[in-house]
């Protein structure tokens, strides 16, 4: 059929322009449709089909069959309908509504269109202007097989087929679907070019915010590897270093460097009586001047890359790498030394210290900064013993009792795996009645070779190595499981208090509190049958939290004693800032007794401020009957010690709780 010379109205791009309000109803919502083919009967059977305003009743009632009743109704299938005969007029037509900025949602596209460029052809290059245009294919003869045309377009999700003579519902059908589909697209599209504006808006946001993270980042790394309080690097920095010495060490022969480890004598004294703000000013002052010792130090002695470290408390570390020999670190913690011994002047008041050194050179044996950092601090406790301000550098001696230090650490930790652990019993008695009111549970390690060790062989070992919390939960544990079976097997003895001994360590671990709380309920045991005793250095660090732990004790109705009572510098002041029951007078003064009136004067002022605030007095470390008779007089109530009996197995004590007691009978 041939073409016809003159647009008509129904084609928009053969006639006159829709109205604004059309035009702007089109480019928004209203889907575009193009429909490419030679025949103008087709256009006009594609308009029937597609353009609102020739729709009829018949196609409604095709609609409500294919989309439901409503379907004939919905305002979502008006079309706005372009035509075009030939294939460069179409592709003409898709790149000019590119440019308006007025795509084609779809094309139908007939193959044979002669004598121009074909369907398939055509098809790829409206592509080649619009990737997105969906596109229809629809013919009744084509040069091209099926196969063809898949492997010329692909296998895309842009087009679909369709033969002619085609079905109505069925071109309705694929102009709704593919539609739709390109609409969401858009949708999809336009929603992606508003996210990616909002990011460039949060990005140039975030740059300033980079800014201060950045500057903050520097600030915590600076944080993360120094010591608040002096300003010099902390532990796990020092470490580093140390592990790139060794490396070095391994890789290349002659290279020195040593470790110092420096202790300020005296520091707690000092902290105690001036307090701990003037504690921390003298630290700060320690660690000016220290760093200022090395920077004088000459270029022999002192290497680039010397590091000074607070470890902890008064405790510094000095690294000094690239030494020319091993010898020159001996003339650095004398150079040290001697500085460190001028008089600080802090806050107009003179203060005189000296700090105690250790050495430890750099040698094969070393795989790792602890190890070497231990024998410098092995090294510094023998310079301590020897006097202040001293030093001394690790030897062979200190190695193998390093050695020997390790090897025990190895065995504590399989003891308590393997059960090596074993509780003696000390007896408490009254006093007058001479009845045994509470047992002290006492630790022991019987070792497979040397024997039952007392706690002053291995606890520091245990401390150093972390041990004390396990090892102290296990003897809660086992003392509470004790007396609760001694209190279902014997009679008489429902009035028996354990006593446990609580170290520094055990107090300050958050587990403690569960720890107890485990215990009692585990082995059954009443919370008014158990004493903790805990000594003035385990609370004296943190009064406070001390404090609230040892109230969490008490709600669980378990009594506190103050152990080694009279040795500290505080300890009048504990008994109305801590939940204590009782007070246990320190061996020290019970030793003299009678025979100082000194010690006299201090155990009677002690019974008297305790029976006056209702305290409880145990006096430690009886060892004779004169000892016995003094205590009567003072009117101290209740006492333990050899005068009374040794440290007891479970088996004894379970005979001197059924009544075979005897320094009842001896007293």
């Amino acid at each position: 059929m041939s073409k016809p010379a003159t647009p008509t109205n129904s084609d928009p791009r053969r006639g006159e322009s829709p109205p604004p309000a059309e035009q702007e109803e089109r480019a928004g919502s209203t889907p575009r449709i193009l429909i490419v083919d030679d025949l103008d009967a087709i256009h006009d059977d594609f308009r029937k089909i597609l353009a609102p305003e020739t729709r009829n009743q018949e196609l409604g009632d095709v609609e409500a069959v294919i989309f439901g009743e409503k379907a004939s109704e919905c305002p979502e299938f008006r079309f706005e309908i372009v035509s075009a005969f030939q294939g460069e007029q179409a592709v003409q037509i898709v790149r000019d509504a590119q440019q308006e900025g007025r795509p084609f949602s779809l094309a139908f596209v007939d193959m044979r269109m002669p004598p121009g460029i074909d369907g398939l052809e055509t098809v790829i290059k409206m592509w080649e202007h619009d990737p997105d245009l969906q596109v229809v294919i629809s013919s009744a003869y084509s040069d091209y097989t099926w196969a063809e045309i898949y492997n010329k377009l692909g296998h895309s999700d842009r087009f679909l087929l369709l033969r002619k003579p085609f079905d109505n519902a069925e071109v309705l059908q694929q102009a709704c679907g593919l539609t739709a589909k390109w609409q969401l697209a858009r949708q999809a599209s336009l929603r992606m070019s508003e996210l990616e504006q909002m990011v460039e808006e949060r990005t140039r946001v975030l740059r300033g915010e980079i800014s201060e993270r950045r500057a903050a980042e520097a600030q915590l790394r600076h944080a993360a590897t120094h010591d608040m309080l002096t300003g010099l690097v902390n532990r796990s920095h020092l470490i580093e270093r140390i592990e790139r010495c060794i490396d070095r060490r391994r890789r290349e022969d002659g290279f020195e460097y040593a470790v110092l480890f420096l202790d300020c004598d005296d520091f707690k004294s000092i902290n105690d009586s001036l307090g701990h703000e003037f504690g921390d000013e003298l630290l700060k002052a320690l660690a000016e001047r220290l760093v200022g010792t090395l920077r004088k130090l000459d270029t022999v002695v002192r290497a680039e890359g010397d590091i000074t470290a607070r470890f902890g408390g008064d405790e510094f570390v000095v690294l000094l790498s690239g030494l020319k020999r091993s010898s020159d670190a001996t003339d650095v913690a004398e150079r040290i030394t001697r500085h460190m011994a001028e008089p600080f002047v802090l806050r107009g008041t003179e203060v005189n210290t000296s700090v105690s050194l250790g050495i430890a050179i750099g040698a094969d044996r070393h795989d790792t900064a602890d190890e070497i950092i231990q024998d410098a601090d092995a090294a510094m406790y023998r310079a301590k013993s020897s006097g202040k301000a001293a030093h001394a550098v690790f030897d062979e001696h200190l190695f193998e009792h390093q050695v020997q230090r390790l090897k025990l650490e190895n065995e504590l930790r399989k003891a308590l795996e393997l059960g090596q652990f074993r509780l003696v019993y000390e007896p408490i008695v009254d006093l007058r009645s001479h009845s045994l009111i509470a047992l002290e549970a006492l630790l022991r390690w019987a070792h497979p070779t040397r024997g039952l060790l007392p706690p002053a062989d291995f606890l520091q070992v245990a401390e150093d190595a972390g041990l004390l919390v396990p090892i102290g939960r296990w003897v809660l544990s086992e003392a509470c499981a004790q007396l609760v079976e001694w209190r279902q097997s014997l009679d008489g003895v429902d009035h028996v208090c354990m006593t446990v001994n609580i170290s520094k360590k055990q107090l300050r671990s958050p587990t403690f509190v569960p720890s107890l709380e485990q215990a009692l309920e585990q082995s059954g045991l009443p919370g008014n049958r158990l004493t903790l005793d805990v000594t003035e250095e385990a609370v004296i660090t943190d009064l406070d939290a001390a404090g609230e732990t040892l109230l969490a004790a008490k709600q669980l109705g378990i009594q506190i004693h103050m152990d080694d009572f009279g040795t500290g510098l505080s300890s009048l002041s504990f008994l109305h800032k801590l939940p204590i029951d009782g007070v246990k007078i320190d061996r020290a003064f019970i030793a003299h007794l009678g025979a100082a009136r000194e010690y006299d004067a201090i155990v009677f002022a002690v019974l008297a401020l305790a029976k006056h605030l209702n305290k409880k007095v145990i006096a430690e470390g009886v060892e004779s009957q004169e000892q016995v008779e003094q205590l009567l007089k003072l009117g101290c109530d209740f006492i333990q010690g050899y005068h009374v009996t040794k440290p007891v197995d479970s088996e004894h004590a379970a005979r001197m709780l059924t009544g075979s007691f005897p320094w009842s009978s001896a007293a």
